[in-house]
């Protein structure tokens, strides 16, 4: 499984060339949902915690869990493609890929703290 999160991070990332802040935005923000995803999956190992997504269930199985961060991570780089083809003096440009970034890292961040300080760890 971390192999294939490596390699997918990998091919999401791989147009970007030269680093500048949106590749720091995005790392960042990957970082957050991989550690949401991690700790997530932790939820089988306490049977005393739940998942609060609705949309993988109270106990969400492995698959799930790993299907739901799947597409979000593919949509997450086709968004961040999709920014990086709108002009970057464009005012929309900053506005997009700020939003998209920022509310990913603070959305999946929190969840993944909120995970570790209920006692979930990262795993994989």
């Amino acid at each position: 499984m971390k192999t294939f999160i490596f390699t997918l991070c990998l091919l999401i990332s791989s147009p970007a060339f030269a680093w500048d802040e949106r590749h720091t935005l995005w790392t960042v923000s990957t970082v957050a949902i991989v550690a949401d995803w991690g700790t997530t999956l932790d939820i089988e190992n306490h049977s005393d915690q739940h998942e609060t997504n609705a949309r993988m269930g109270t106990h969400p199985p492995r698959f799930e869990v790993n299907r739901h961060f799947t597409v979000l991570m593919l949509l997450h780089g086709i968004g961040n493609y999709a920014i990086q083809q709108i002009p970057k003096n464009s005012s929309w440009y900053t506005f997009l890929l700020y939003s998209e970034n920022i509310g990913i890292t603070l959305g999946h961040g929190t969840a993944a703290l909120n995970n570790v300080r209920l006692g979930l760890s990262l795993n994989f």
